[in-house]
């Protein structure tokens, strides 16, 4: 898990669900280059954003769920593919 949450909040919600490997107060560039890094190594990776600030990670992730309709994405999407 990469977040941009305090390793408190982090470790305690990972425990909970079973994640192992944690990335605490994560910048959203540094959750954008561990999305590209895990599929570099082929991994499928999906990404789950509540804010604006996330775009780089969600347009990065190959499964994203944020809380924006997919014309807002569309164009922040498209300068990552097409840039």
């Amino acid at each position: 898990m990469v977040t941009g949450d305090n390793k408190g909040t982090a470790n305690s919600i990972a425990k909970e669900v079973g994640i192992e490997t944690v990335i605490a107060e994560a910048k959203p560039e540094q959750k954008a280059e561990k999305i590209k890094e895990l599929q570099a190594a082929g991994y499928v990776v999906a990404m789950v954003g509540d804010g604006i600030n996330d775009s780089p990670a969600l347009v990065a992730a190959d499964v994203w769920n944020g809380n924006w309709s997919w014309p807002q994405i569309l164009p922040l999407r498209q300068q990552t593919l097409f840039s």
